[in-house]
This record gives structure tokens, sequence and C-alpha cells, in this order.
């Protein structure tokens, strides 16, 4: 087995693993906007939404159905790349692909939003989503310094479950601490989520509006459709 076939088993192997569900917001929809990536880091959220029934798949029907939060009388788009649950991760956006998640972030980073629906297993999730994280900053060759928290980009008080005090702090330094495990587990030399080498991006092509870098989720006003949390 030559080193690329290697590689491409070893990331159908751990996204089996993690559990990895393609759900990608259709090309078109007004928040998938659209404009390249060139990856520098991945940024962590909480999605604030403790319903019963706010999981994964209940974030992914809301971005492709929905979209959008409303806040004084104006519609909000969002989209971020994986929703992350203690069973499952959806995949929303391709990881080349800008999402609007967290203002200046939105135009450096992945984003992971990691639920916190009534009767998860919270431990779980972070682990899962320590695992997720690892394996995208192996991917694109960066290290622990480029693992983000929303809160880092716009002061916002997310990921909640992972701060302390509204600010980062010892369950953050936890955190980073499973992230950096789970990279230290990945076998040199091989990739861990993608199936292929990430995109060659010029700089010089990246365009971006005032919308694209200020855009940010704002949890308590997104609030998932009753249907999406029972179905």
């Amino acid at each position: 087995m030559d080193s690329s076939e290697e590689c491409s088993k070893m990331a159908t192997i751990l996204t089996k693993v993690l559990n990895i569900v393609d759900a990608i917001i259709p090309a078109g929809h007004p928040n998938r906007p659209g404009k390249k990536l060139l990856v520098s880091g991945v940024t962590i959220h909480n999605t604030d939404n403790t319903n019963k029934g706010a999981d994964a798949k209940a974030h992914s029907k809301f971005l492709i159905k929905t979209g959008y939060y409303m806040l004084q009388g104006k519609k909000h788009y969002v989209s971020w790349h994986f929703t992350v649950d203690d069973h499952e991760i959806y995949h929303h956006l391709p990881t080349d692909e800008i999402g609007w998640h967290a203002g200046r972030g939105n135009t450096k980073t992945l984003a992971i939003e990691i639920c916190m629906n009534a009767g998860i297993d919270h431990s779980a999730a972070n682990k899962r989503a320590a695992q997720l994280a690892a394996g995208l900053l192996h991917d694109f060759k960066l290290d622990i310094t480029c693992l983000y928290s929303h809160n880092h980009w716009t002061g916002k008080v997310c990921p909640k479950l992972l701060l302390d005090h509204h600010h980062e702090g010892a369950k953050w330094i936890a955190f980073k601490a499973l992230v950096a495990e789970a990279a230290a587990e990945l076998a040199s030399g091989k990739r861990a989520i993608l199936s292929k080498e990430p995109a060659h991006i010029d700089p010089k092509h990246l365009h971006y509006t005032i919308e694209d870098e200020t855009n940010e989720i704002d949890h308590h006003s997104l609030i998932l459709p009753e249907e999406d949390l029972t179905k």
C-alpha cells in the first residue's frame, strides 16, 4: 500500500470512528457564502441550546431549512462547518469555504459547534469534538496554538461550557489538552479527516465583504424550530 492509499484509509477509518455524516448546505443558500477559506485555525463553539433533541442532526436541519435567526426584525444568516454531539458529527460546509460564525474568525478558521442539549453526555461530546479538532489541525499542518474559542474573536460567552466566568480559563485549558492528546495519537504522515490534500489557495484571490468579517452566531437568538427537535 503506497502512502496516498494509507492516508485515504486512515481518513476513512477516523471518519467512521467519529461517525461523520455529510450534510452539506446546498450551494446558493443565503447562509453558504461560497467564499474560499485559507484555513489558519479552528474555532470552537457551544450551541447554547439545552432543549431536548437539540442534537447535531437537529442543527443540521436548521442550517439547511432555515439558516438564520431574527434579531430586531432582521434576518441574520449563520453557518459553520461541523456540529458535534455525543454520538455523531454533522458536516455542513466544505473545509475550503468560509462560514458565518465568529466575526473576524470567519475568514480564518473552521468552526465546530458542540451540542449541549438535555441528556447529552458532555464528556463524550467534548472528546469527539477534540478528536475532530485535532484531525483538522493535523490535516492543515497547524498546531494547538491555532485552536480558538468564539470568545477569542468577539468576546462572546462561547463556548459557554468551556469558559470560566465568561473567559478562557481552566476549562478551556483542559479542552485544549484533550485536543493536544488526540493530536499526539495521530500517526506521523497520516491525514486524519480529509481523504486528499487540502487545496492550495492563493491569498491574493481572497476577497471578503464586511459581512464576511462581522457576521457571528447569537446563540440566544438562534431558535431551532420545534419540528427539528422531534424528527
